[in-house]
């Protein structure tokens, strides 16, 4: 890893991912999100960091995924299920139909997975009525499950970080 120094008593480490700046008594790392994270002193700062342009280099997305990048991976994983006889080819065709047709146009396709919080999913049911005019109740408990299986496998892979 190589550290860059830069005037004003800042220090970049991979530019392009992550910036150091002193801030205070700690340090203000900005990531391009622009949420900072304040640290006490320096050397915790570049171990963040460090952590960090780890995962880049063994090949973790660092700034996550989206819904629909997960919705993707959840259907081929689920697509190994149907091959190993876990469930139905009908089952799949039910939660696809589940993710693509609801689940992801009320999340938003590109939202990123670890900028939801527990509650994200607290209004689907209205949303679900107010959309879809008559949906039954076993409809929308049916959809509640496949989010629940949805956030769980983001859970497994890391992607969130509130219990499931």
């Amino acid at each position: 890893m190589k550290l860059f120094a830069i005037s004003l008593g800042s220090v970049c480490i991979y530019p392009v991912l992550t910036c150091l700046v002193e801030e205070n008594s700690g340090i203000k790392i900005i990531y391009p999100s622009n949420a900072p994270i304040i640290v006490s002193d320096f050397e915790s700062g570049i171990g963040i960091v460090g952590s960090k342009a780890g995962k880049v280099q063994i090949g973790q997305k660092y700034f996550g995924i989206s819904f629909g990048e997960l919705g993707d991976d959840f259907l081929a994983f689920q697509r190994g299920r149907v091959e190993s006889g876990k469930i139905t080819e009908g089952r799949l065709g039910t939660i696809r139909s589940q993710i693509t047709r609801h689940i992801l146009p009320y999340i938003g396709v590109k939202t990123k997975v670890g900028s939801i919080t527990s509650s994200a999913f607290y209004d689907y049911a209205q949303y679900r009525r107010k959309i879809s005019k008559g949906v039954q109740k076993v409809s929308i408990r049916n959809e509640y499950t496949t989010v629940g299986a949805l956030l769980k496998f983001a859970a497994r892979l890391g992607h969130v970080s509130f219990p499931i």
